[in-house]
Formats: structure tokens, sequence, C-alpha cells
């Protein structure tokens, strides 16, 4: 049934969004993920990529500070990301460990702990059409207006974890796990999600979040 309903909404949503189809950019999101730089302020860094209209790259700086994280982010040329990409093995880096998908559970080998994405959310769904019909455009708008309450964190098995920060331009209900990695010195865990419904313009609506993990 929660399938159903999210194929009835993907064809609402692209409906909404037919009659400004000459303004479509069709910006796709491609992250890649660089390091995490340490300090007593560690900063995470992103290469971002838009293909479609947008065309572009970013590299997005993420201050982990506590209580809040900042971030900034400076348009670079998308030639530049593989050497960014090498550059980072001149710094002091947090150790990373890839999580591995394994029959719809995203885990780290050797460790107890598990993560997969969240139960659909028909609520948020309808919410996210009304949104947009009224005049809401993307992620980020979507966001802007409901804050934390509209991030939804994926399942936790084995353990606890805490947000500490959302990329603002993503949508986060209703989407997949497209990587994920875990930090054991800092007991962090960076998941870049996966959306599969389209904002006005056919953009993407993928993202990232970091999480401080528990047991």
């Amino acid at each position: 049934m929660e399938g159903m309903k999210a194929v009835v909404f993907r064809i609402l949503v692209l409906a909404s969004v037919a009659n400004t189809a000459l303004a479509s950019t069709s910006c796709d999101q491609t992250f890649t993920f660089l390091g995490l730089t340490r300090g007593s302020q560690p900063v995470l860094w992103i290469a971002e990529t838009l293909g479609g209209e947008c065309y572009s790259a970013q590299l997005v700086q993420v201050i982990l500070s506590e209580p809040n994280a900042a971030m900034a982010a400076t348009d670079i040329p998308s030639r530049e990301i593989a050497w960014l990409k090498d550059i980072m093995e001149n710094f002091a880096t947090e150790k990373a460990l890839a999580l591995e998908a394994t029959q719809g559970r995203w885990a780290v080998r050797g460790m107890n702990w598990h993560i997969r994405p969240p139960q659909a959310r028909s609520d948020l769904a309808t919410a996210f059409a009304a949104h947009v019909a009224a005049g809401g455009s993307n992620g980020s708008s979507w966001n802007a207006e409901q804050g934390l309450r509209a991030v939804i964190t994926p399942e936790l098995g084995n353990a606890k974890a805490r947000l500490i920060y959302a990329y603002p331009a993503g949508l986060y209900f209703n989407y997949d796990i497209a990587q994920a990695y875990y930090f054991p010195r800092r007991g962090l865990l960076l998941v870049f999600t996966r959306q599969k419904m389209l904002a006005v313009g056919l953009d993407t609506m993928h993202g990232f979040m970091v999480l401080k993990i528990s047991q």
C-alpha cells in the first residue's frame, strides 16, 4: 500500500511541474566524499557536482562543532575534484570505514550495529505535495519551512544516534541510502541519501547527514 502511495505522490508532483517544463533545469546531484580532517573542530569535506542546466560544482565544508554545526560552500571547477581528493591525503584525517549493504541493512564489518532506510511516511509525502502546490519548490524550501522535524534519520539497530547535521538541500523522508561512512575515533556516522522524488524543475533532492553514534 505504501508503495502505491509513493507512486501516486510521484505522479502528482510530476503533474504539478508539467506546466513549467520549459523552466526545467534537471539538475542532478553527485556527491564525492573527500575526508574528515582532525582538530578540536573536525571539518567534513564533500564535493557536490550538479549536472543538467546547473552544470556546476562546489566544495562543501561542514564544521562539526557541537551543539551547532556550521557549513560553508565554495564554487570550484569540476575538474578540480580529483585533485582535491588526492590532496586530502596530505592532511590529518579521521579513519573512515565504509558501511556495506546486505539484505537492506548497512553495517561495518565486525560491529554489531546497523542502519537501514526509515519506514515510508505517506503523511510527509502528502505534506510535501501541499508545500509544492502552495509555491514551495524543493528540499531547501521544505526544510526552511519544517525545520528538523522533517529530517527522518535512518533506523538504527543495536545503538542510538543523535543528529548533528543535515545538508539543507536534501529531502529526508522516503529516501534510500546511497553511501555511508563511520568514523570510529569520534563515533560519527556520515550517511548520503538518495531521494527518488524530484523537485520543481525536475532537480534531484539528494543529501547527506551526520549522526553521533552511542552504544
